[in-house]
């Protein structure tokens, strides 16, 4: 499968933790078909391209009037792109078009979801490729940022260089990775050194609320991924939010700021914007975290 080429030692151990993944209804899947609807006003197409042998993945693609950068965006377990608007109309409202599978997992796709969680990784991953490959050949020369919610945030760090030791599932051509609230630490596949090997800026956004029932228990887990990254991270904690803060207008405009400072320093190179974000003040009793590489 194009992007993944895991030998089969690792491949047993991702099957074992995936499994246990699956039968947890991973980062909130359980709750995924009753979220509510938040169709983006952008103007949506829907192409279909290659993602693997004999298989393909259908793109939704959002382009603002006038591009001016990429964004690669990965959904939660079980989700799918259009639920996101709220977070898609404000990255196009930036400039950003977004391209966005539907993955193998999501109750939307062709079989409902119902594949073994390793086959639904494998294909999460050539789906960022196909996407990747598809973005870049049709917003060529843009910058491009990888972005994603509870498990999607995953594959977009993947797409940074996270879980290096599993395959080369990094996208050379992403500057810098957005994560919604992570997917925790997951025993069997995101260990340690998971995050290790990311090469990029992180921006994680969580909250004191930020729980899935039988799975994190301890909202400080989704914090794993920016207290071990190989590169700089900034981190986000806003109380009261929740595992689906990004379906609630009031924390995505609490987050804006931050995101937008984010963009504007690693998406367009504004220097100036790299300063602020450096000593940016949360509001009330929100906590801002600023880690350099290695510290």
């Amino acid at each position: 499968m194009a992007g993944c080429t895991m030998n089969w030692r690792r491949r047993e151990v991702l099957a074992s933790a995936l499994a246990g993944v699956g039968a947890l209804a991973l980062a909130g899947c359980a709750s995924v078909p009753n979220a509510p609807a938040t169709e983006s006003a952008l103007a949506r197409e829907v192409v279909n391209v290659p993602a693997g042998p004999g298989r393909e993945t259908q793109l939704s693609v959002w382009t603002p009037a006038e591009p001016r950068g990429l964004v690669l965006f990965s959904t939660g377990w079980g989700s799918w792109p259009e639920r996101y608007g709220k977070v898609i109309d404000r990255l196009g409202g930036m400039g950003l078009a977004v391209v966005a599978p539907l993955h193998p997992d999501s109750v939307r796709s062709p079989g409902g979801g119902n594949l073994p969680p390793e086959q639904a990784f494998q294909g999460r991953i050539a789906d960022v490729a196909a996407a990747a490959a598809y973005g870049q050949e049709r917003f060529a020369g843009l910058p491009v940022l990888a972005i994603g919610h509870s498990f999607g945030s995953l594959m977009a760090m993947t797409a940074g260089g996270a879980l290096a030791g599993l395959g080369p599932f990094r996208q050379p051509a992403v500057r810098g990775v957005i994560a919604f609230s992570t997917p925790g630490k997951i025993e069997g596949l995101v260990g340690a050194d998971a995050y290790s090997g990311l090469e990029v800026p992180l921006l994680l956004l969580t909250g004191t609320a930020d729980l899935v029932p039988d799975y994190v228990t301890d909202p400080a887990d989704h914090l794993f991924p920016a207290q071990t990254s190989g590169a700089d991270s900034y981190a986000l904690v806003m109380q009261g939010a929740g595992h689906e803060f990004v379906d609630d207008d009031a924390f995505v405009e609490r987050a804006w700021p931050v995101i937008d400072l984010f963009v504007q320093a690693y998406l367009f190179d504004i220097f100036t914007a790299g300063d602020v974000l450096e000593d940016w003040p949360a509001t009330g009793e929100d906590q801002f975290i600023v880690r350099r590489a290695g510290g």
